[in-house]
């Protein structure tokens, strides 16, 4: 059985995120044919990537966990100053931009211009800082047939496309931020032989970002398998302090996934319905200081069994996020045949409610508010969405289809 290695920053089942929940199910579809490796860190968390897995080799079923020492992120000066050199906000670099003098200054002293040891030390610093990771890889690189490489915005897969690219198939789960327009990101990317987008969408980001339309890449989408689990029962819903009808949020609690904004619209929508509705947030994090607890409940991190039971019980799915290169979440509600309403200002979102016609989507509060009545005043509209969705899901998310192009690309280049 040939060997693979699958590289993504975080891995396991108490990591919340789609990267990572995507490539612990791809791992799992790909051990039917394939003998893996994921290599990964001992970090849990993706701000202070603090060590929390023990080093080492592990089981995860089928497949082998190889977990590598790495660094916390580094200090809030360190990454600031990186930030602006790459970015070329230096007090001095925005004085010459100015003047229309700083490229000719670069050019005359090349040591000011951003360099890759730059990028390198903003890859150091941003984490997980694994450089025995990329040991491991260098010296057993001959004992795998190929090496799939999971978001490009972190060190674990720049640094492994470095060595292994022309070996490699990149899943750079992108979003349009800041730092994918520093200098070197596009390096990286052209190094990897193959690329697979999880949407349309990020292909698109992908073409804007770095000018390129290689061959190798592919519009993979993502496979899609939720349990059957039956409608929680009131007494279990009253046990999570959940006594009205309720929509969900499933991801990570934090203002950069707009979940501040989504408590604060969903209040504003549910005083205007007379406080019908609840809002039941799950994930890791800190609600905002304004969420009121009896129109809101954060559960934070739950086991699976009780999340697929959530979802199957409410009334739609809310993404607020911005920025998402796929969400297998909403996909998982859609199977269930779960509407949903998502951030309009995320082209991948979007683009699954506009493909779908399983939802509605938001700009502001506004939005927000019409999207909802919209949908929950509206029976036939409701039950119209919810077909939809899961119709989306069945014939568009399907493993074996994803596990092709996979498959494929590897036994194709070995």
């Amino acid at each position: 059985m040939k060997k693979i290695a699958i590289i993504i920053q975080r891995y396991g089942q108490q990591v919340n995120g789609g990267a990572e929940v995507y490539a612990r199910n791809l791992a799992h579809e790909l051990a039917e044919y394939y003998d893996v490796d994921v290599l990964t860190t001992c970090a849990k968390d993706y701000v202070t990537w603090e060590p929390f897995f023990q080093k080492g080799i592990e089981q995860d079923g089928k497949v082998r966990v190889h977990r590598f020492e790495n660094s916390q992120r580094g200090s809030k000066s360190e990454l600031r100053y990186s930030r602006k050199k790459l970015s070329r906000r230096l007090w001095w670099q925005w004085i010459t931009k100015k003047l229309g003098l700083l490229a000719a200054i670069e050019h005359a002293f090349p040591s000011l211009a951003v360099q890759k040891k730059d990028h390198d030390a903003w890859l150091r610093f941003q984490g997980p800082f694994t450089p025995s990771m990329m040991e491991y890889i260098r010296d057993h690189q001959n004992a795998y047939q190929g090496f799939i490489f999971f978001t490009l915005l972190y060190y674990t897969a720049c640094k492994g496309l470095e060595l292994v690219g022309h070996r490699s198939i990149l899943v750079p789960t992108l979003h349009d931020e800041k730092a994918m327009y520093y200098p070197y990101y596009g390096d990286y990317y052209n190094s990897a032989r193959n690329i697979f987008f999880l949407t349309k969408a990020e292909s698109l980001i992908a073409n804007k970002l770095f000018h390129s339309n290689l061959n190798s890449t592919t519009v993979v989408g993502a496979g899609v398998k939720v349990p059957e689990v039956a409608v929680p029962s009131k007494d279990w819903l009253l046990e999570k302090g959940i006594h009205k009808p309720y929509l969900i949020y499933i991801g990570r609690v934090d203002h950069h996934k707009g979940t501040d904004d989504m408590i604060r619209y969903f209040q504003e929508f549910n005083a205007s319905m007379q406080l019908s509705y609840q809002l039941v947030v799950v994930g890791a994090g800190k609600a905002p200081s304004f969420t009121d607890n009896a129109q809101v409940i954060c559960t934070g991190f739950i086991d699976e069994d009780v999340k697929w039971k959530l979802l199957k019980g409410a009334q739609m799915l809310i993404m607020p996020s911005r920025y998402e290169s796929l969400s297998l979440v909403l996909l998982e509600a859609m199977a269930y045949g779960k509407p949903v309403l998502a951030n309009q200002l995320c082209d991948v979102l979007a683009e699954h409610i506009r493909n779908s016609e399983g939802g509605a989507t938001f700009t502001n509060a506004t939005d927000f508010s019409n999207g909802l009545k919209g949908l929950l005043l509206d029976e036939d509209k409701y039950q119209t969405a919810s077909v939809q969705a899961s119709n989306y899901v069945r014939t568009q998310y399907s493993w074996d289809t994803v596990t092709s192009h996979f498959r494929n690309c590897i036994d194709l280049n070995n």
